[in-house]
């Protein structure tokens, strides 16, 4: 199913001229001392300082990789972050940042490549280090057992929006909707990306059952993010799932229609609805311009299984 951190390299250009020691004189004899003019030299020497056209050049990627982070440049963070870990990879806050950016663009199995390389105490590890690893192991299916490794993280960084949303979709995976959707609720109530969690929660409703307040929810996220197509195709999922057809493929292309209509009847099937599951493969089928593989598919099994 389709479902889907300036550290400036001190160059020091430097002054390190060697001078003999000074011969002590005491005060009583000062008077007896005479001072020997120096021989003039036969050139005039000037003090001559010499400044590095590339002093200021030089940065340390860390604090790029924090600006850019900032500027909400998330590519050239990662990539800055990876230069500051490759030189100093024991560094905690390094880490952290390298796995969050590493996470933000979906480079998961970096992520994991740096975290799985931590061994950490969950007791008196810094808390966004522990999130950091746990999403981490998440993002690749390698947590040893995310329910508890999520509790981990949570009771030391309870207002992490991330772990509250993994956990949420670690209920969802469980069969656990209601536990899902009050992960998901507290994700927003902590600061948590808006579009996607509420998307998420909508996704919950809607392998749930309560098809019209899933869509609410996906009409929200997709206003809140028109650029991520994943939330208004979520949307038409649901229109699809009240029978309202021409809605949910209004303004598509027949096969994307078919798409649609094809992964709405997946759903239908997942939840045992198995007349409203034909009736959208089968209109997926009359839709597409193609031989529709995954709906004939699909329509076959369904038939079988009666």
């Amino acid at each position: 199913m389709r479902v889907t951190f300036t550290i400036l390299f001190a160059l020091s250009l430097a002054a390190c001229a060697t001078t003999p020691d000074a011969t002590s004189v005491d005060a009583s004899d000062a008077a007896e001392v005479v001072e020997t003019p120096l021989p003039k030299p036969l050139f005039e020497v000037r003090p001559v300082s010499r400044e590095s056209e590339h002093l200021f050049a030089i940065e340390d990627p860390l604090t790029l990789a924090v600006e850019a982070r900032w500027n909400g440049e998330n590519e050239l963070a990662y990539q800055h972050f990876y230069a500051a870990w490759l030189a100093t990879p024991e560094s905690v806050d390094v880490n952290i940042g390298l796995i969050d950016m590493a996470l933000k663009t979906g480079k998961f199995e970096q992520a994991y490549l740096a975290a799985s390389k931590l061994v950490i105490n969950p007791d008196t590890a810094k808390p966004k280090l522990l999130a950091a690893q746990v999403l981490a192991e998440l993002a690749v299916g390698k947590s040893p057992d995310p329910e508890i490794r999520l509790n981990q993280a949570l009771e030391r960084h309870p207002n992490d929006p991330r772990l509250w949303n993994a956990l949420g979709g670690f209920h969802d995976k469980q069969g656990q909707p209601l536990r899902a959707q009050d992960c998901y609720m507290q994700a927003l109530k902590t600061g948590g990306t808006k579009a996607s969690v509420v998307n998420n929660l909508g996704m919950s409703l809607l392998l749930s059952g309560d098809t019209r307040s899933a869509l609410a929810k996906f009409e929200q996220a997709s206003e809140l993010d028109t650029h991520t197509p994943i939330y208004d195709n979520n949307r038409r999922l649901s229109l699809a799932l009240l029978g309202q057809y021409d809605l949910a493929v209004d303004g598509l292309a027949d096969d994307s229609a078919a798409d649609i209509l094809n992964d709405a009847g997946y759903i239908a099937r997942s939840r045992e609805d198995i007349i409203k599951a034909a009736s959208l493969f089968k209109a997926a089928i009359a839709r597409s311009t193609r031989y529709h593989t995954k709906a004939h598919e699909n329509l076959r099994a369904l038939q079988t299984a009666r």
